[in-house]
């Protein structure tokens, strides 16, 4: 009878072990999960141009009108010869040709967009915002930041993507 006793405390203790060991690690992937979707909801509801936006991290490019983000631009954005309302239509016809961007606010605020694009090996979420600008009727511009949620470097991608979103959309200008 004693042996019954003897080993059941011998396998009991473990078992508790490996009971709170799991319940840990299971607590901080749900914990790790609320964090990454939180970071996800609330990134882009940030982003205003007027205030500091870059971090010390590499991995983000900025283009900007001259003397409209408080941040140094990367890269001064052109100026338009068209209205802001052609401008917007022009992106949106060229973003909805692009299966590679999904945009993620459709009820955004008036003249301000949000992307998701994956990058093209591990599918990391890089993320692009868009707003645009009319210095005067006749004119527009646009700021752009895109920059990527995970890692540290990203090799030059955000600074491609956005000249090379810049130079698609200045190809549909007349």
């Amino acid at each position: 009878m004693w042996w019954k006793t003897a080993n059941l405390l011998y396998w009991t203790r473990p078992l508790r072990k490996l009971l709170y060991a799991s319940s840990a690690i299971i607590a901080l992937l749900v914990l790790a999960l609320v964090g990454l979707w939180w970071t996800a909801a609330d990134l882009d509801r940030q982003i205003d141009f007027r205030k500091a936006l870059l971090t010390s991290t590499p991995n983000q490019y900025l283009m900007c009108p001259a003397l409209h983000c408080k941040d140094e631009a990367h890269m001064t954005s052109p100026t338009f010869q068209v209205s802001q309302a052609d401008l917007e239509r022009m992106w949106d016809e060229m973003m909805a040709k692009r299966a590679d961007f999904v945009r993620l606010n459709i009820d955004a605020a008036p003249g301000r967009r949000h992307y998701q694009q994956r990058t093209r090996l591990m599918r990391f979420p890089d993320r692009v915002t868009v707003e645009f600008l009319a210095p005067d009727p006749a004119t527009s511009s646009l700021a752009i930041y895109s920059r990527s949620k995970y890692g540290y470097s990203d090799r030059g991608v955000n600074e491609a993507r956005v000249r090379r979103l810049v130079d698609e959309l200045k190809g549909l200008i007349p």
